[in-house]
């Protein structure tokens, strides 16, 4: 029987998943982990400035990406509009934008390219193009044009994610070796079962991007955390790769708006949650399983 969930997403989001439910009983103790990443977390560096949030979020992956991996494409950029060429010829012009302002360290044209790019990408995995969308007018008015996309970014979009690239300037990208190699957007094997793709793979080592502005406190500051589905998301990614094809050895999640980043060694870390050894392939093949493989 196919299994019932579409994308890993909505799977670690109800209660009743069977994916969810495992991660869970077969992990629990996460207390440790979450209080030492608390605990390590600094301050709220970059607010927001009234942009999309989940579109902030989006840009600021696909910046990281470009600047990691300039000469990057992903068929999710432009799959969802591909049956007009000319949009999808628009799409791929703005693909080469970013590219070139990663290289040349033109800040604001990266951040618009990659807002476009946070746009187009809305589409492939909302499966059409929402009337509310910016790119639902292009379309309407024939306007769909590389140049139109880049302009779709609001100042603020752009203040802010730049804010966020020029921190991970600083917090990130030191963090990881220059010379291992950089997969953006890795796809698994069981992601054929249920649709997921993560952030960045460099070397062995799984990357999650987090844009969330944190846990508000009583005196209205904000307080970064590790909220169960954040943690649970990584460590199934990790557990998704059945072939090991990537050979993830560690795990660290990103926290951008703190400029705090996280790792993990992987089978330290699934051993602590296990409360007891672990063997990562048996429980790779127990996902698969699962997932109805």
């Amino acid at each position: 029987m196919a299994y019932a969930y579409t994308n890993m997403t909505s799977a670690l989001g109800d209660r009743g998943s069977p994916l969810r439910q495992y991660l869970y009983e077969r992990f629990p103790h996460r207390r440790s982990v979450q209080r030492a990443y608390r605990e390590s977390a600094g301050h709220l560096l970059v607010a927001s400035r009234g942009a999309d949030p989940a579109l902030a979020g989006a840009a600021f992956d696909f910046g990281v990406r470009y600047t990691l991996r300039p000469r990057y494409v992903d068929e999710m950029m432009f799959i969802g509009l591909a049956g007009d060429q000319q949009h999808v010829a628009a799409v791929l012009e703005v693909a080469q934008v970013a590219t070139r302002s990663a290289t040349d360290g033109d800040d604001e044209l990266l951040a618009r390219a990659c807002w476009a790019l946070g746009l187009t990408t809305e589409v492939y995995r909302a499966g059409r193009v929402s009337p509310t969308s910016p790119l639902y007018q292009l379309i309407r008015r024939r306007r769909f044009t590389a140049n139109a996309l880049l302009d779709l970014a609001s100042h603020d979009a752009v203040q802010e994610v730049g804010e966020l690239l020029q921190l991970a300037d600083a917090r990130l990208y030191p963090s990881l070796v220059p010379s291992e190699p950089v997969l953006p957007g890795p796809r698994f094997d069981a992601s054929a079962l249920v649709a997921a793709d993560a952030d960045l793979i460099v070397g062995d080592q799984l990357v999650e991007l987090k844009t969330r502005l944190g846990v508000r406190r009583t005196d209205n500051s904000r307080a970064d955390t590790l909220s169960g589905r954040d943690f649970y998301q990584v460590i199934a990614y990790a557990l998704l790769d059945t072939s090991d094809e990537y050979a993830v050895r560690r795990l660290a999640l990103y926290s951008a708006r703190y400029g705090h980043l996280a790792q993990w060694d992987l089978t330290d870390l699934l051993n602590e949650m296990a409360g007891a050894p672990i063997n990562v392939a048996a429980e790779r093949e127990r996902v698969w399983a699962l997932l109805g493989g």
